[in-house]
């Protein structure tokens, strides 16, 4: 029936007379209006666009727009609109034209332009919120006036009370949101406001009420299965039930095999369970996907730092910085590792930032003080090394390594019986500890106590044939022990000891070729033995400030002033805090130039620098202190790490803009006025009257007459 009236009005609008032409259209147009008000565009735009092909009224290119702008052709709609047309809402659909066009600031200054009417209020204000928030979505100084527009927009519609919900979550104003989504809910939102109602209670840490809601959600039949699976997945991750986390993200990666989200997301499950290799392919696996996923960046970043891949574990560092901060403990594990790696990457000095970055949130962790010595010991600072390994030690005392550090620095400051009980110590808890021993032995040999040392070496060596500092320590002790037994008129002996000394120091040297520093201690031995030759050309294929100090303790020996003066300031200048250097100058001084100590007396006080019981002034043949270089290492802290990585929960983007559909109907022409009717009155002749006809006597009767 509907068909037949419109053909019939299509018939007359080409065809018919004016009046009829108009009449038509108008009825056309109101047709095409309710139509469109029941959602019915595909049955409105063939009626308006047969009209418009007669004639382009004003009414009939509004309702148009409004009908293409419906349909999702913005293109389409904007033509329509292109004239001025006498209507209050053009610039709210030009806005809206814009806004599906991506023209974000033009939509906004069209719905500026626009004046607001208690109809379209609302629909304006809301509009005006999202334009200004995809136009700036990142900027945060813009958020106060989307709050103000969103406020404004409220009362009636909860489609506003779900965005205002989501600017809260984008300001991480979670609590506030929560509540705004909540509002929505019983203002009648549709299920959409479940899914961003359980990724709000994700961020506050809330599993079981974010589980429920997106159980809720689901179950409802909610289109974006995806995200609320995805939610569920990092809220069974965040409470450590990683089954039932490795079952959500299975599930996210059947609805959406090629994920990023939910492959970094099982990484982290093996992460967690220590499976570091199987971890990295998840991890290679979400980064296939999508190359700038800065978790996925991170997660592989934890991976190789563990697999002791360092230098590719800090390039996905820094690619992930900006997702991490000091101030969340979560991250605090994040800053050690990143410290750790740099200073297997000897960058010591980056190193304490990260380090320092772990303390704000985490001050009495262990590794936060070991990672600051031993950064402080890379950039040499071992005042503030000492320092910190003393207060890591405060917090895990019987950590062995630490130990033995510390019993490093007490050695390297000559305080020889507080570094043996540290070594002893580490020995006890870690029978194994190979630079423990090692300090043991170097503080039996500084208090003088050689044949305890040498057993020590002798035993180590035995288990650990291939040592390069083993033999070298070794070496040196065999060299002091030949001294020992020359000062007891032990000839013989002692030349063995020199000769199994320079042994030694050649096995190290066969071993470790990049260790020149042995010459320096083959040079003091074949000094000792007067082959000064043999020891000026060890000391020159190392010349570090020790080699030159004991080039100066060698010209001494041999009466060579200018050259012993020569060296010895060398090395000072090299080392001016140096113990054994200050010694020899003052040594120099005394026997060469005393003359000149009227005026650097001050020298003389460096005598007391060295104590008389010292072994290498104990045994020093000459009075001169000749320097032989140990080699003790340190112990690294090992750090696995067990961060917990960011989750972060989905605000949801900036909501669709909100239509305002005004179809215009043509006004009925106004009806026209009704012609009052006049009476009708008779004349007749003058003088005569009207005579009433006389009644028959057959009247009513059904006879003939005749």
């Amino acid at each position: 029936m509907l068909r037949w009236l419109v053909l019939g009005l299509l018939f007359v609008v080409h065809v018919g007379t004016a009046q009829t032409r108009t009449d038509s259209l108008r009825k056309l147009n109101n047709l095409a209006a309710e139509l469109a008000k029941r959602g019915r565009y595909d049955r409105a735009a063939p009626l308006l666009k047969g009209a418009l092909q007669v004639e382009a009224r004003d009414t009939l290119r509004y309702n148009m727009a409004l009908v293409e702008l419906a349909q999702g052709h913005p293109d389409q709609a904007k033509q329509w609109l292109t004239t001025s047309l006498p209507f209050a809402n053009v610039g709210l659909q030009k806005g809206l034209i814009a806004g599906q066009q991506g023209r974000f600031s033009e939509a906004l200054t069209y719905f500026r332009t626009t004046p607001a009417t208690p109809e379209n209020s609302d629909a304006l204000f809301y509009n005006q919120a999202i334009a200004l928030w995809r136009s700036a979505p990142e900027k945060a100084d813009v958020y106060p006036h989307i709050e103000r527009y969103l406020q404004q927009s409220v009362s009636t519609d909860p489609k506003s009370r779900l965005a205002l919900g989501q600017l809260m979550a984008a300001q991480n104003r979670w609590d506030e949101a929560v509540r705004n989504f909540q509002q929505a809910r019983q203002d009648g939102a549709d299920t959409q406001v479940l899914l961003r109602l359980g990724h709000a209670h994700l961020a506050l840490n809330q599993p079981e009420e974010a589980l429920q809601v997106f159980q809720e959600y689901l179950d409802a039949g909610g289109r974006e299965g995806y995200l609320a699976h995805l939610g569920m997945a990092y809220t069974h991750y965040r409470k450590g039930d990683y089954a039932a986390a490795g079952a959500a993200f299975q599930r996210v990666l059947r609805i959406r095999p090629n994920s990023a989200e939910a492959a970094t997301g099982m990484g982290h499950i093996l992460i967690g369970q220590h499976l570091d290799g199987k971890a990295l392919a998840q991890y290679q696996r979400a980064i296939s996907y999508d190359s700038t996923y800065a978790p996925g960046r991170l997660g592989r970043a934890m991976a190789y730092y563990r697999l002791g891949r360092y230098a590719e574990a800090w390039k996905d560092f820094a690619a992930s910085a900006h997702i991490i901060n000091p101030d969340n403990p979560d991250y605090a594990d994040f800053y050690l590792c990143r410290g750790f790696t740099l200073i297997r990457l000897k960058k010591y000095r980056n190193a304490l930032t990260e380090f320092e970055n772990a303390q704000k949130s985490k001050p009495n962790e262990t590794a936060v003080y070991a990672g600051l010595s031993e950064a402080y010991r890379g950039l040499g600072d071992f005042q503030l090394a000492h320092r910190n390994v003393n207060e890591a030690l405060k917090r895990e005392p019987n950590h062995a390594g630490l130990l033995t550090n510390r019993g490093n620095f007490q050695l390297n400051i000559e305080q020889f019986n507080d570094a043996s009980d540290d070594y002893k110590r580490a020995i006890q808890l870690d029978p194994g500890n190979i630079n423990a021993h090692n300090g043991v032995a170097i503080t039996d040999l500084q208090r003088d106590r050689i044949p305890e040392a040498l057993v020590r070496y002798d035993s180590l060596l035995l288990k650990n044939p291939r040592h390069p500092m083993l033999y070298n320590n070794r070496g040196i002790t065999q060299s002091y022990r030949g001294l020992q037994l020359e000062f007891e008129k032990k000839e013989t002996e002692a030349q063995g000891s020199y000769k199994k000394s320079l042994a030694d120091f050649q096995r190290a040297m066969s071993i470790d070729t990049a260790g020149g520093y042995y010459r320096n201690n083959i040079g003091n031995v074949y000094r000792i033995l007067n082959q000064n030759d043999k020891a000026v050309a060890n000391y020159n294929g190392y010349l570090s400030k020790t080699a030159i100090n004991n080039l100066g303790v060698l010209y001494a020996g041999t009466k060579q002033k200018r050259y012993s003066y020569y060296y010895i300031t060398t090395a000072l200048q090299l080392d001016s805090t140096n113990f054994s250097f200050l010694y020899n100058r003052a040594k120099l001084y005394r026997s060469d130039y005393p003359d000149s100590l009227t005026t650097r007396g001050k020298y003389l006080r460096a005598e007391s620098f060295i104590s008389p019981n010292a072994i290498a002034r104990k045994y020093s043949k000459d009075g001169y202190i000749t320097v032989y270089l140990f080699d003790y290492q340190y112990n690294t802290y090992e750090f696995e790490g067990q961060p917990r990585f960011p989750i972060k929960a989905d605000a949801g983007k900036p909501l669709e803009f909100q239509t305002f559909f005004d179809f215009q109907s043509i006004p009925e022409p106004p009806k026209p006025e009704p012609v009052p009717r006049q009476p009708r009155e008779y004349t007749y002749p003058k003088g005569k009257s009207l005579k009433s006809p006389r009644k028959s006597k057959n009247r009513g009767s059904t006879e003939c007459p005749v």
